[in-house]
């Protein structure tokens, strides 16, 4: 029985030592996975070394991590599940924090959710973009007839005034 409990004990052990190896995040200063790079294992409340809000690309070794935009997992999160991340875009020089959620499949449900948000957000501010420059187009626009109509005015009133000087003498 000891025995039995003892193999038990062991195995959980090196499984453990297993699973630490292969969940891990390394996040890379530059794109495509280049220049300094930052190991993290488990949670990392603020991430040091000079590359906090500097990371540009990852490569996430197993499970799902939670990365996020300020210190201490408060800002904008995103989930992210295993693979390589040679370009951040939203995350680009942002991340701040991260840790590791498990490898659960139900994470990737939420990672999806996470990335279609900052898509969203993404669509919004250009529609947001466009719709000032439209806008901006469009008073430019009535400014341009105002000033038209305005000389228009003044020529019609000049064309009056020399009517009315030119044919008032004869009355």
């Amino acid at each position: 029985m000891k025995r039995t409990a003892l193999a038990a004990l062991v195995a959980a052990l090196l499984a453990g030592t297993a699973y630490a190896g292969d969940t891990e995040i390394l996040i890379y200063r530059q794109p495509e996975f280049r220049g300094q790079s930052y190991l993290i294992n488990g949670e990392v409340a603020n991430i040091e070394n000079g590359l906090a809000s500097q990371g540009s690309s990852m490569v996430v070794k197993g499970g799902f991590w939670e990365v996020c935009t300020e210190h201490h997992f408060q800002g904008n999160c995103y989930v992210v599940g295993p693979g390589e991340y040679p370009h951040l875009r939203n995350l680009n020089n942002r991340i701040v924090s991260a840790r590791f959620l498990g490898n659960d499949d139900r994470y990737a449900t939420r990672m999806d959710k996470s990335w279609r948000e900052a898509r969203r957000e993404l669509r919004q501010e250009w529609r947001e973009a466009r719709r000032d420059a439209l806008r901006e187009e469009r008073r430019e626009a009535r400014e341009d007839r105002w000033e038209g109509s305005r000389n228009d005015w003044r020529r019609d009133e000049r064309e009056r005034r020399e009517w009315r000087d030119r044919y008032s003498s004869t009355w």
